[in-house]
């Protein structure tokens, strides 16, 4: 019979034998060869890190957290085509040619983790080891190197972005395959419905030239077109220090001084024969102008689907023009949120909830939010509509749902139960994302793990560039102190705010997602027609009449080449293993304990978590199918003496009072 036995953990916190001396630095103060640019605060006004600047333009991020020595690399790669260069160069750089190999035999057997996104704008590079400082730095060193002197051929240039293999089937017929890990992983993304209405919209609010219009990943249709010498001259124009950085994540027990003189000389090492010059920073590249579509443009983006009665999407956005200031920016994201951001929203009751909408399209999920990259661009979109009678009708509708609702709100006196309400859900929603950034700040921030929100990082710091002064505070204290001054003011903060980001004035681009048969059939004959020009083309340069016969001889020219790679690898040298590895997974962490008490010393840990165990084996069997829905009735709805809390009610109280919950059935 198993048994809940209850275990009460006292946690004491404790200042660190030894902190990193950052809090003594100053402005453009030279730390073994870095000059320092900034200092980085916690929650508590205590610095936690830096930013340092390297003479070749490389920028440190250096952070001090209580976990295992780890690193996240960014390097801008703004893309100038939809050919995907800068996803390629994630697949390849870290682990095709001699060098990428020995990065990925030494990853093992220096018990390191890693992992590596492309998002618009930036691709990123991340890893840890538990097996110290010194094995750190020597992988931090070998990934360097290989990001920025790559020596793979162009063979697996072609082999990892798409290329054609050879299959045969049973009756002995040989057929041409669509292969690439970059490509197969963006035909995956080209299928569903976003990707379509996604482009089309881009192509609307920033133009076909621009970057952000441009799929970084790759559009599976350009894809094909790109040689390995776009790659090298993509790389080249992207990929050196001054264009790139690296967030470090170090323990306490770490040296400043020591660390930084080897990051120091590992820049050096690993610097370029001529450095490049450009402006500094995560969010510092300097993007062209966007030239739109004329305000108020509708287009329709049909996606593949063989079947028409799947769901479509109705997307709207604003132009990116705007020109904000940083509390204005975090007021529109939270007014987003408030206003369309889910089920809690003001739209989520206008447009979904059956008990409360005023129109019925079948829309089943509501969102909203502003681009952060220049124009701070505002998009609203609907999802799970009925496609039938999704015409500019009932986009008219939509509009006039969304406008009256933004003008009730705009007129409400001082005072009006709407403004309160509405002012109250974002407060809370403030209110938990602050927490929720204290939290992150205390906690691990897990380079390397593929389930990790690493990302986050990036965005923060990004944020940082923008704020003024040498200290610089990590959960946006000065931000935070003048969102609060301007909700409680006695007037409507709303009147002026709509009429700044201009949403009343101006009608939005419109983009209607629904799917599409016959797109779905022209995708299949482009690839059909594809492959057909392909093996034209190779008959031509054979010279052969026969397409089974240049199928045969493409085929023994693939395994030829294959053999070549194969050789190629063939003497790659093996790094020998640890000759000290760690016993635990945390054995640099400033750890003391003395039984029956356990003491961890985490200094800017703020917060505390706490379970409950209910045993349930008293639950009667005649309910066992009510089981499931505990978990959802404990976290969802709640009582407050008696009172009912309703779902948006007890999303506001838990958003207000604490981090978060979370309920789970346990068996045994």
């Amino acid at each position: 019979m198993s048994r809940w036995i209850p275990l009460l953990f006292l946690l004491c916190v404790l200042p660190p034998l030894r902190a990193l001396d950052l809090a003594s630095l100053h402005q453009d103060q030279d730390v073994a060869g870095f000059s320092c640019q900034a200092l980085y605060e916690d929650g508590r006004g205590q610095v936690m890190g830096a930013r340092l600047l390297a003479p070749n333009g490389f920028v440190l991020d250096l952070l001090t957290i209580e976990s295992v020595p780890q690193a996240f690399w960014w390097i801008r790669t703004a893309p100038t085509d939809s050919r995907g260069e800068p996803h390629a160069c994630e697949h390849l750089l870290l682990g095709k040619g001699r060098r990428g190999r020995a990065v990925a035999a030494l990853e093992d057997m220096r018990l390191a983790t890693s992992t590596a996104y492309t998002d618009q704008l930036h691709t990123c590079y991340q890893f840890h080891t538990t097996a110290g400082l010194s094995t750190f730095l020597e992988l931090f060193e070998a990934k360097l190197m290989a990001l920025l002197h790559p020596d793979f051929l162009d063979e697996e240039i072609r082999r990892e972005v798409c290329h054609y293999d050879v299959a045969e089937d049973d009756a002995g017929q040989l057929s041409l395959v669509e292969k690439g890990t970059v490509y197969t992983e963006m035909v995956s993304s080209f299928e569903k419905p976003w990707y379509w209405g996604s482009e089309a919209m881009a192509k609307l609010v920033y133009g076909p030239e621009h970057p952000l219009y441009h799929n970084a990943g790759g559009d599976p249709r350009a894809m094909w077109d790109m040689e390995p010498q776009d790659l090298w001259d993509f790389h080249r124009n992207s990929h050196f220090p001054a264009n790139m950085g690296a967030i470090v994540s170090l323990p306490s027990s770490a040296n400043l001084d020591s660390t930084l003189t080897a990051l120091s000389a590992v820049l050096q090492r690993c610097d370029l024969p001529a450095p490049r010059v450009v402006p500094a920073g995560i969010g510092a590249e300097p993007l062209a102008a966007p030239r739109p579509a004329e305000t108020g443009t509708r287009v329709r983006a049909p996606y593949p689907s063989p079947r028409p009665e799947d769901p479509a999407t109705l997307s709207l956005q604003w132009p990116a023009d705007l020109q904000l200031t940083p509390l204005d920016d975090q007021l529109l994201q939270l007014f987003m949120q408030a206003f369309a951001g889910g089920e809690t929203s003001t739209l989520y009751d206008k447009l979904v909830n059956s008990e409360t909408r005023v129109l019925d399209l079948g829309v089943q999920s509501v969102w909203g939010s502003r681009e952060r990259r220049p124009g701070h661009s505002i998009a609203i979109g609907l999802s799970g509509l009925r496609p039938a009678g999704l015409d500019d009708a009932a986009v008219d509708q939509v509009l006039a749902v969304i406008q009256s609702s933004l003008q009730e709100l705009a007129a409400c006196a001082p005072g009006d139960t709407l403004l309160r309400s509405f002012n109250q859900r974002l407060a809370a929603i403030a209110q938990s994302e602050r927490r929720q950034l204290r939290e992150y700040l205390n906690t691990p921030p897990m380079f390397g793990h593929r389930g990790g929100n690493a990302g986050a990082w990036l965005n923060l710091l990004e944020q940082c560039e923008h704020d003024p002064g040498f200290r610089r505070s990590l959960v946006r204290a000065d931000l935070a102190r003048a969102l609060d001054g301007l909700l409680a003011q006695s007037g409507n903060p709303w009147t002026t705010a709509l009429a700044r980001w201009r949403l009343l004035e101006r009608a939005p681009y419109v983009v209607i997602s629904a799917p599409s048969p016959v797109l779905q059939q022209e995708v299949l004959q482009d690839r059909a027609q594809r492959r057909g020009d392909f093996i034209a083309n190779l008959m031509q340069r054979l010279g052969l009449n026969d397409e089974q016969l240049a199928l045969a001889a493409y085929r023994d020219e693939f395994a030829r080449r294959t053999a070549e790679l194969e050789a190629a690898s063939a003497d790659d040298p093996l790094p020998g293993f640890l000759a000290d590895p760690p016993m635990g997974m945390d054995e640099e962490l400033d750890y003391s304990w003395e039984p029956p008490l356990f003491t961890a010393r985490f200094p800017s840990m703020e917060s505390a978590t706490m379970g409950v165990a209910l045993d349930l084996r008293q639950w009667p069997i005649d309910d066992i199918a009510l089981l499931p829905l505990l978990t959802e009735s404990l976290c969802d709805v709640g009582l407050v003496l008696g009172d009912t809390l309703d779902f948006a009610q007890m999303q506001q109280a838990m958003r207000r009072e604490i981090l978060g919950l979370s309920c789970r059935v346990e068996h045994s």
